[in-house]
């Protein structure tokens, strides 16, 4: 199994990109929040950039700390269950949802900076990655194999997540996990 090599990239960027922020200065750091932070008034302006770049900027060391360390624990367990290619792929759009979310649902005049949007899609979708048996794969007696779960390969159609045809995934992610704390169960 290869090593999760995206996530320890994205820590080693978001850790020096705090590095730089906490080496220019509070004003130059302002100026930078201002820049790259994601605001109404940054998109109106048509800095598309920050929907992306607010990910990468942290408040203090405290934030930092807390996205990093969800990140790797998370992250790893999830780049090495749908690989590198797809977590990348999850990891930018949780951002862009967690950006998008802020746009629409928070206040008016805010900035929002952090990797907590990102971190909170890939902590979700290591739930599901955790969950299922080893190799991504969910068999029963009943059910047969299943491909791996839609959380954690989204990109993968509905028709070829359910196995047998009509039976929809996640009742059999259900019915697995009762049968783990029920043996009983049929």
């Amino acid at each position: 199994m290869k090593a999760p090599r995206a996530v320890e990239t994205l820590v080693v960027v978001n850790a020096l990109i705090f590095g730089f922020q906490t080496l220019v200065g509070p004003a130059a750091d302002a100026e930078i929040i201002r820049r790259f932070g994601l605001s109404t008034a940054g998109l109106e302006t048509g800095a598309l950039w920050q929907f992306i770049t607010h990910a990468f900027l942290h408040g203090n060391i405290w934030h930092l700390l807390f996205n990093m360390v969800s990140l790797w624990f998370a992250g790893r367990i999830v780049e090495q269950t749908i690989g590198t290619r797809h977590f990348v792929l999850l990891y930018i759009l949780s951002a862009l949802g967690g950006g998008l979310g802020q746009i629409l649902l928070g206040p008016e005049n805010s900035q929002l900076i952090g990797a907590s949007g990102a971190v909170f899609g890939v902590l979700v979708a290591s739930v599901f990655c955790a969950s299922d048996p080893p190799e991504g794969k969910i068999s029963g007696p009943r059910t047969g194999r299943c491909e791996p779960h839609l959380a954690c390969d989204p990109f993968r159609t509905l028709d070829r997540a359910c196995r047998p045809p009509g039976r929809c995934h996640h009742r059999l992610l259900f019915r697995q996990s009762f049968r783990l704390r029920h043996p009983h169960f049929p």
